[in-house]
């Protein structure tokens, strides 16, 4: 009944949007540390930050994220030397995966108190790019936790952007790490028409030139992937690395499925960050109109592999920074969202936990640096250009242990991170083992499964010498050699006898 009384007033519709957002959110869980107190902690002056989750979608990953986000809200405000007298709090949004929405709700975020001094998110690449552009009007300083496209590298377009998730690029190392490691020559890449996406692909494209591995087709879609899929079998493509997200990953396996691109051939690339059941998830492949049974999914998505940054690390179960293990992290934050491991954005959500982290070690550095100047945060303003640098390079010299491994950020405002590979057998996926670019090391922790052999690149030919049985050959050479001599003996006989009459006829 709201809704036209909204839609007549252009300026109050994004209003709209933004409160039926914030009251259609799930509500955090107890786990999660949203009911403690921490007056006892002397927090009693607030200091807010934005906070940004995608929570439908493309990449629903807010499911995960932003339990995990509250999860390390209430970790800091326990500590009473981190930001010492502040309680931080976030004020949040769902930007539905949607640039146009996420920019509403930021400025929506700016224009309403309280004031925030830093935003948590994106999580969806395009929104960050749409929103980081216009952040830095507003000294507004941002750190996703979620968004991996190359293009938020660009530290002129994107001067306060900084992410926990590493770029993208990160995984083409590693693919071709594993393209040497079992000699596969030809590679077949299809791909969603999404920067995120191409400019991955380009990347691709230009790494593989020095390794004497070439791109055999590079086939790019919109919508229906079907015809690049005929494609890719008329093109006999046996390695392929797709790039898309999960949604459109669903459509990609199911027309793969009904077109034979599956089976133990094939060697399928894609990105590690869907939940593990999103093959067979019935309500999403109902929901998108997805033409497969999860039967039919299973057997498309048999034996592919996956490359993902180090989410979780698990490989050294020691204390972080927060006191947490990074085992005991995931205990609770299973308890955070109700044991709902599938949830979109769980393989995340360690990375949105240690972005608050990120976040309040940078502002406690500050207020240390304003405090020796005289100041404190009841001076900060968006057109405060001291507080703002010293904020950003607070954050961009920010080092620590978090649950999802080392935080440290690059000067282009990147996450450094080890890749894991995982590959999926029998409705379960392996950690196949970790790549280190930086050392160009890997540890394996599983080999991988093939049917009979390694898959080939493309079908190999090979020549082979037919020995004929030796009395048979003898035997037909000796005919050979009569019926010559016979026919010979006609010719010279013919030659002989032209002209006689009975030759002649």
């Amino acid at each position: 009944m709201g809704v036209p009384i909204f839609t007549m007033v252009p300026g109050l519709l994004v209003l709209y949007n933004v409160l039926y957002t914030v009251s259609s959110m799930d509500p955090i869980l107890p786990g999660c540390g949203t009911n403690a107190n921490y007056l006892d902690q002397g927090k009693d002056t607030d200091l807010w930050m934005a906070g940004i989750f995608p929570m439908a979608g493309e990449w629903p990953g807010g499911e995960g994220c932003r339990p995990s986000a509250w999860m390390g809200l209430h970790d800091v405000n326990m500590r009473s030397d981190i930001l010492p007298g502040y309680h931080l709090r976030m004020s949040e949004n769902d930007s539905m995966c949607e640039p146009g929405r996420g920019t509403n709700i930021m400025y929506e975020l700016l224009y309403n108190e309280p004031r925030k001094v830093i935003l948590l998110g994106p999580g969806c690449s395009e929104v960050s790019t749409a929103i980081a552009e216009a952040a830095k009007m507003w000294n507004l300083l941002m750190v996703s936790y979620g968004s991996s496209s190359p293009v938020l590298s660009n530290k002129e377009r994107f001067p306060t952007f900084f992410r926990t998730h590493p770029s993208g690029l990160l995984h083409n190392p590693t693919r071709i790490f594993l393209f040497k490691k079992y000699n596969w020559a030809k590679i077949a890449l299809l791909i969603n028409i999404k920067e995120i996406f191409t400019s991955t692909g380009d990347d691709l494209n230009t790494l593989t030139l020095s390794e004497d591995i070439s791109i055999t087709t590079r086939q790019l879609f919109q919508d229906d992937p079907k015809s690049n899929i005929a494609n890719l079998l008329n093109l006999d493509a046996r390695i392929i690395v797709g790039l898309f997200y999960e949604s459109v990953a669903r459509k990609v396996f199911c027309e793969a499925y009904h077109q034979g691109l599956y089976g133990p051939k094939y060697v399928w690339f894609i990105l590690g960050w869907f939940p593990d059941n999103w093959y067979r998830d019935e309500v999403k492949l109902r929901e998108e109109g997805v033409n497969c049974t999860t039967d039919e999914m299973t057997l498309a998505v048999e034996g592919h592999i996956t490359t993902e940054i180090q989410m979780l690390d698990v490989q050294d179960n020691s204390p972080t920074y927060s006191g947490l293990r990074p085992l005991e992290y995931k205990a609770r934050l299973l308890d955070c969202i109700a044991k709902r491991e599938q949830s979109s954005g769980f393989p995340e959500a360690p990375l949105a936990y240690d972005a608050v982290w990120a976040i309040a070690l940078a502002l406690n550095k500050t207020m240390n640096i304003m405090h020796s100047r005289g100041l404190d945060f009841s001076d900060w303003t968006y057109d405060n250009d001291e507080i703002h640098n010293v904020t950003k390079e607070a954050l961009a010299v920010t080092d620590f242990r978090g649950v999802s491994g080392q935080v440290k950020f690059t000067e282009e405002g990147d996450r450094l991170a080890n890749t894991q590979i995982e590959q999926l057998i029998n409705n379960e996926y392996h950690i196949l083992g970790y790549y280190d670019k930086s050392t160009d090391t890997y540890i394996e922790k599983t080999p991988p499964f093939w049917q009979n052999r390694i898959p080939q690149d493309s079908a190999v030919i090979k020549y082979k010498l037919k020995i004929i049985d030796g009395i048979l050959f003898i035997s037909m050479c000796l005919l050979a050699g009569i019926a010559t001599v016979i026919a010979v003996a006609c010719i010279v006989f013919n030659i002989m006898y032209w002209q006689n009459r009975m030759i002649q006829m």
